[in-house]
């Protein structure tokens, strides 16, 4: 029990000592000065003073330049580490072969939207054709052709972009073979007539005075 208690009131030597006195230290005084007037120093990247070409040099270095071949880009630029999605190959494909799409078996109007915006007017009359559900749906594509070849046209009541296109193409058609007509009849107009006479009729032709001469 005495060994214990001796144990428990065991202090380090080091404990006992006291704490030494703090210096008391201005900081400010360590400080630089400020300087009302201070520019930073710019940094230079290259230490290292660039040395003077001799003309020796100079010319073989121009001569090494010049003999180098020139790195010449080629071919498609090749990206690492993106996959393109199934469904994004088969929309390009679809877009780059759109005359070829016939009946498309019911596929929905948004899976095939993608598609259907780089259809030319024709192509989108056809597939409509073969696909009558799809009218439902397209008339956001017709307003964009209407906007782009008929901006002075304006839709009448109850029509629809489709059959607003359909109206303003079948005018233009009407004006163009008008346009074509009157040319025309101006240019026949314009051609001389040419009329055939005849010099001799029931009659023996008469020969020229030089060879009726000699004849006689």
């Amino acid at each position: 029990e005495k060994a214990e208690v001796a144990e428990e009131k065991y202090v380090p030597s080091l404990l006992k000592e006291q704490p030494p006195e703090l210096l008391p230290i201005n900081i400010s005084s360590l400080l630089p000065e400020i300087t009302p007037n201070y520019k930073p120093v710019a940094f230079l990247l290259d230490s290292q003073p660039k040395r003077i070409l001799t003309p020796d040099e100079a010319l073989s270095q121009a001569i090494s330049n010049k003999n180098m071949r020139t790195k010449v880009y080629s071919g498609n630029k090749v990206k690492g580490g993106e996959v393109e999605s199934l469904f994004n190959i088969c929309v390009k494909i679809l877009q780059d072969n759109l005359d070829a799409i016939e009946c498309t078996g019911g596929v929905p109007y948004m899976v095939l939207k993608p598609i259907l915006e780089k259809a030319t007017p024709d192509q989108l009359f056809n597939l409509e054709h073969y696909n009558p559900y799809l009218i439902e749906d397209t008339d956001e594509l017709w307003r964009l052709h209407c906007l782009k070849e008929f901006r002075t046209k304006k839709r009448e009541e109850m029509e629809t972009w489709r059959e607003m296109y359909m109206r303003c193409l079948d005018e233009r058609e009407a004006k163009l073979n008008a346009i074509t007509a009157n040319i025309k009849e101006s240019q026949d107009k314009s051609l001389p007539v040419r009329t055939t006479k005849l010099a001799y009729i029931d009659s023996v032709a008469k020969p020229p005075r030089n060879i009726a001469k000699r004849q006689a």
